[in-house]
């Protein structure tokens, strides 16, 4: 682990001149050495230069425009805010936007972060772990006790608990919530069951998969694929209540090691169309087509496991002639799928600290009818292409969540217990890796490419190899 914090170290200082590169959406782009020697003319000063805003500049920086976005939406629609916003937005490909986002904490000075976000995959390294020191608890930040606002909006346990920190401090709450569902084909619950009622359907996939597998088996002897693969499952399992990593040691629990028999019941019992999750075919599933780049044969696919963005931003808009033939239930385990975190920097500028205040208590505990969350539950945003679900239960519960795709069901209905149900108690710093590695030696023992023991040694070997953990 020393050599890895040390690594990170020196490449902290190698990007650390790349970071500070003010609003700028992606890093500077090199100089070419044959330019330093004629320089450009320096531009003419602005004529009419913007006045300053009265109350100073806010950075924000993000993985999306989302966020920025929406504070934008509140300055404009505030014009007594006194607050303007110095938005940074880097992707996270290739954790791009972690690396940048650290050199900036750690560098300090008027360029650092005032707000920055943080999703479901690194979340909880600025909430509990290696820069949880960074994130400044919202008591502090809105300088009054902050669990009874919680407790009033109805926050989604999960979104809670992976926004306290080791002191028990609550210092980054997400907008959306993420607590997932089956979504499934109304006509295809019909053929295998006689019902597309939501609750038959959550009667037969669970709870538990051992209940799940023998809805895959019904649904085979009827020609349908349960799952367009069976790392559609993985979504859901390995979001256990544990973490990967224990005593600064390796632990595959019981949850996690089942994948290894359910994804290969899923697999070679022929229950799934061993599609890959993003690929083409993945998203032909959802149009019951055949893919065009493949042109391999197809059955049509139940269902897929996830939260309301893979509905509004995925599913439907590829579902073709399916669209309105879709339905959603309680899955066989709970589990949430994403979802972006919003913190203020506790080493951000303190004149500004007011406005950094009023903006993230907008974003995640107004419950008001100008709150952002009900804003973007009700698709109200501008640009807003769908409604969504949100970490606020009340919200939810006073909003419409009826979709078209959902053939007028109200989604809400299904996600609010998801939202309660939801854990965060097992996410991990290194989570994004080690779950892609097991899924990965998984994958090669379901296709008889490795033995399971092979794959379990594989696996605990590459955690090894790159992060240093032993088992």
């Amino acid at each position: 682990m020393k050599k890895i914090l040390c690594l990170f170290l020196v490449l902290v200082l190698l990007i650390a001149p790349l970071a500070a590169c003010g609003n700028n959406e992606q890093p500077a782009a090199p100089v070419d050495p044959g330019d330093a020697a004629t320089p450009a003319p320096a531009p003419d000063p602005d004529p009419d230069p913007e006045p300053p805003s009265e109350g100073g500049v806010i950075n924000v920086w993000a993985f999306t425009t989302e966020i920025p976005d929406a504070l934008q939406f509140f300055i404009d629609s505030n014009p007594d805010f006194p607050y303007t916003i110095n938005v940074t937005v880097i992707s996270d490909q290739d954790g791009e936007y972690e690396a940048a986002l650290n050199t900036a904490l750690l560098a300090g000075g008027s360029a650092a972060p005032d707000i920055f976000t943080a999703e479901q995959a690194f979340v909880v390294n600025y909430t509990q772990h290696e820069f949880s020191a960074f994130a400044l608890p919202y008591e502090e930040l809105f300088d009054e006790p902050v669990q009874p606002l919680v407790d009033a909006a109805g926050i989604a346990a999960f979104v809670q608990e992976a926004g306290t920190n080791p002191a028990g401090q609550l210092v980054g709450l997400g907008f959306q919530s993420t607590g997932s569902a089956f979504i499934y084909r109304r006509d295809l619950a019909e053929q295998i069951w006689g019902t597309d009622d939501p609750d038959a359907v959550a009667g037969h996939i669970g709870p538990g998969w051992d209940r799940f597998l023998e809805a895959a088996a019904q649904a085979e002897a009827e020609g349908i694929a349960i799952l367009s693969g069976e790392g559609d499952a993985w979504q859901a399992i390995r979001q256990s209540p544990n973490p990967w990593v224990v005593n600064d040691r390796l632990v595959i629990d019981d949850q996690r090691m089942s994948y290894l028999d359910i994804g290969y019941q899923l697999f070679n019992n022929n229950f799934t169309n061993k599609t890959d999750a993003w690929g083409s075919q993945w998203f032909a599933d959802m149009r019951g087509e055949v893919d065009e780049e493949t042109e391999g044969p197809v059955r049509p696919v139940l269902g897929y496991l996830g939260p309301a963005w893979l509905i509004n931003y995925v599913i439907a808009g590829n579902s073709g002639d399916t669209f309105g033939n879709w339905a959603i239930t309680t899955p066989p385990t709970p589990f949430a799928w994403g979802g972006t975190w919003t913190m203020a920097n506790a080493n951000g500028n303190p004149d500004v600290r007011d406005g950094v205040a009023t903006l993230i208590k907008w974003l995640t505990l107004d419950t008001t009818d100008t709150g952002f969350q009900f804003l973007f539950a009700n698709q109200l945003m501008p640009g807003a292409s769908a409604k969504d679900a949100v970490a606020s239960s009340v919200v939810m519960e006073r909003s419409d969540g009826t979709l078209d795709f959902l053939a007028g069901q109200d989604m809400f209905d299904i996600f609010i217990p998801a939202g309660v149900h939801g854990r965060a108690s097992g996410w991990g710093p290194y989570d994004r890796f080690i779950d892609d590695q097991f899924d990965s030696f998984a994958e090669q023992y379901f296709m008889g490419e490795m033995t399971r023991e092979e794959a379990l040694d594989g696996f605990r070997q590459a955690i090894q190899d790159t992060l240093g953990i032993g088992s």
